[in-house]
C-alpha cells in the first residue's frame, strides 16, 4: 500500500506507513477517490435548538451569521476552508488546496480562537430579548481522506470520506460546550505544540476515546 503523503510502499496490511508514520490503514475505504491529507474540523453549537426555540426565522438567521461568518474569518486567518454548514453545524477543511505539516495545528488555534470569541459573544447584541450564552464543541482529527467534488461548478462543496472525517465528527458529537477533542492523527501532529489530557467516554456498548485540548 503506497503512502499518498510520502510515497513509501508499506505491506499492505500496515496500519501505518512504514515511511513517515501516517496512518494509512483506511487507505482501502477511500478506493476510487482523489486521496489527500486533510485536517477535519467540525464544530457544533450547544443548545442552540433551545435558544432558536425562543427566536423567529429571521432573528435565527441573523444569529447564525454573526456566529458563523466570525468563524469562517478565524478559519481563513490559519488556512482553514468553511466547506459544508448545516444549520448550527460548521466542516472546515485544512490542506486541501495546499497541505502543510502544521495543518493540525493550525486547526487547533482556529478552535482555541473559536472558543474565545464565543465566550465573550452577546447574543443581546444580536436579540435583544436572549440572554442565553453561547458555546461550541469541536472535534478534530487528520488522515488521508478521499475526496470528490459536488454540485455545480459555480456551487460545488468537497465531499471527503475516511475514518479521520468520521472520528472527527464522533469526537464533535460526544464533546460538551466549550471543549475540543482530537483524534490520534490530529493529536500526533501537534503533540508537541499544545497540551492536552486522554479522553474517554461509553457511549452505549462503544468506549470513545480521543484527546481532550487544555487550554488556560
Amino acid at each position: 500500500m503506497r503512502c499518498p503523503e510520502c510515497g513509501f510502499l508499506s505491506k499492505e496490511d500496515a496500519k501505518f506507513c512504514s515511511g513517515c508514520g501516517t496512518i494509512i490503514a483506511h487507505l482501502k475505504e477511500v478506493e476510487g477517490k482523489e486521496k489527500k491529507m486533510l485536517t477535519v474540523l467540525f464544530g457544533d453549537i450547544v443548545n442552540f435548538t433551545g435558544i432558536s426555540e425562543k427566536l423567529d426565522v429571521e432573528q435565527i438567521t441573523d444569529l447564525l451569521t454573526a456566529c458563523f461568518g466570525k468563524i469562517g474569518m478565524l478559519a481563513k486567518k490559519y488556512g482553514g476552508m468553511v466547506n459544508k454548514l448545516i444549520g448550527d453545524e460548521v466542516m472546515i477543511l485544512y490542506g486541501l488546496h495546499d497541505f502543510r505539516k502544521s495543518d493540525s495545528r493550525r486547526a487547533i488555534s482556529t478552535a482555541i480562537e473559536i472558543h474565545e470569541f464565543l465566550s465573550n459573544f452577546d447574543v443581546k447584541k444580536i436579540v435583544r430579548d436572549v440572554s442565553d450564552r453561547i458555546s461550541i464543541r469541536i472535534g478534530i482529527d487528520r488522515g488521508i481522506v478521499g475526496v470528490d467534488k459536488v454540485g455545480k461548478e459555480s456551487q460545488y462543496e468537497y465531499m471527503v470520506l475516511g475514518r479521520p472525517v468520521e472520528q472527527a465528527s464522533l469526537l464533535e458529537e460526544v464533546a460538551e460546550g466549550g471543549m475540543t477533542l482530537l483524534g490520534e492523527g490530529a493529536y500526533n501532529s501537534s503533540k508537541d505544540e499544545f497540551q492536552f489530557k486522554k479522553f474517554k467516554k461509553k457511549e452505549g456498548e462503544n468506549l470513545i476515546t480521543g484527546y481532550e485540548l487544555v487550554r488556560d
